[in-house]
């Protein structure tokens, strides 16, 4: 039976194309054939369009004029490096990156992502793909995302029946949504056969608008084993062979926590190594599976990335977590939900104490509550799809 993936597509975000391989692993494990659409940017019909103006009221275009304007302010000060000298990153340069960047990922995908082919925003295509798929799956990652403006609605599932409905694991990206969009995302929600969600705050959103009980689960990354992510892995020409103290952050890096990596990297006689900064031309663009390579043989972790945790908790690395700083959503449910699952709490920058940070978590401990959820996770799977493919 053919099970379609709906799930955001970008083609420079680790995190994002890790967890669409593990959804269909996971989905492969249970005997089903898996199959990704991409949804990436949405480029709505005609009508769907004259939809989206009249549901978007004054409040909205203010938040989006609003976070507009944010970002070209922080683009323009959030340059400044240690030495306090202003770096500006050649718009050309940084556009050869990003080109490079997305090369990489694209082959990652050739290589390991099985992707359909067919124009599914036409609306007769998606209806032939109502009638030969099963049933479909949304998730995981921000899946239903509003930042980005009024999602898809082929990201709540709509062009199939309930029944054929599978929210797994999916994000919000934030604590709250914007009242404009309740009534939106109450009508996508409420008609789902089965909803997961993987933050904390999700569920809580989920309740408000529908009245239903949501079940958390962990991100798909963290339901294969560090075995399962090894043999995908191709091994880094440019990862170090001395140890080192990774950094992966999504955000900027304030000035405590450049102090905190110091401090690390002295007192543990690290040398540092930084994924996904421009500057360093050679790691930004990188591939996703060395990316796993490149954590899997640090020494100790520091990010403000939810799967640079995610990695870290995998392949038992002694980490700090910090909160994400810039013009971005809150990382904080994402984060706290994920320490709290698995008793971390003090590995989050705020918490943490010097004289004991330095030393790795129980794994053992951890090792348990990562194959209890995993179990658990694979149960709602293993029921949501036999049970509404019948």
């Amino acid at each position: 039976m053919k099970i379609g993936i709906v799930t955001l597509f970008g083609l420079n975000n680790y995190g994002n194309r890790l967890q669409n391989y593990a959804v269909q692993q996971v989905v492969r494990s249970l005997g089903f054939e898996a199959v990704t659409f991409p949804t990436s940017e949405f480029v709505p019909s005609k009508r769907e369009r004259l939809e989206n103006v009249l549901r978007r009221s004054i409040p909205y275009i203010l938040h989006i004029v609003h976070s507009k304007l944010s970002g070209l302010v922080l683009k323009a000060f959030n340059r400044e490096r240690d030495n306090g000298e202003t770096i500006e990153q050649p718009d050309a340069t940084l556009a050869i990156l990003l080109t490079g960047r997305e090369s990489t990922f694209a082959a990652f995908n050739r290589k390991y992502i099985q992707c359909s082919s067919v124009d599914h925003m036409n609306k007769v295509v998606r209806e032939e793909l109502a009638k030969e798929y099963h049933c479909f799956i949304v998730g995981s990652d921000q899946v239903w995302s509003s930042q980005m403006g009024l999602i898809d609605p082929f990201r709540f599932l709509q062009f199939v029946e309930p029944r054929k409905r599978v929210a797994f694991s999916a994000s919000f990206g934030t604590s709250t949504l914007p009242k404009y969009y309740h009534r939106y995302y109450r009508k996508g929600i409420s008609d789902m056969g089965y909803v997961s969600v993987r933050e904390d705050d999700g569920k809580q959103i989920v309740h408000a608008l529908t009245g239903r009980n949501s079940t958390l689960l962990i991100d798909p990354t963290m339901m294969l084993t560090k075995e399962d992510w090894r043999a995908i892995v191709e091994k880094p020409a440019n990862k170090p062979n001395y140890p080192y103290l990774l950094l992966f952050f999504l955000g900027e890096i304030g000035n405590n926590t450049k102090l905190l990596i110091d401090s690390v990297s002295k007192n543990m006689g690290l040398t540092v190594v930084s994924l996904n900064d421009p500057l360093d031309h050679e790691r930004f663009v990188i591939p996703p599976d060395q990316f796993v390579d490149f954590v899997d043989s640090a020494s100790f972790i520091i990010t403000d990335s939810f799967h640079g945790t995610a990695f870290s908790i995998i392949f038992e690395k002694p980490f700090i977590v910090c909160d994400r700083k810039g013009n971005t959503p809150s990382m904080k449910s994402r984060i706290d939900t994920l320490l709290n699952k698995f008793g971390l709490l003090d590995r989050h920058e705020d918490r943490f104490s010097l004289s004991t940070y330095y030393e790795s978590p129980d794994f053992s401990m951890l090792k348990s509550l990562l194959e209890r959820e995993q179990l658990y996770a694979i149960q709602f799977l293993k029921e949501a799809l036999t049970s509404r493919t019948k």
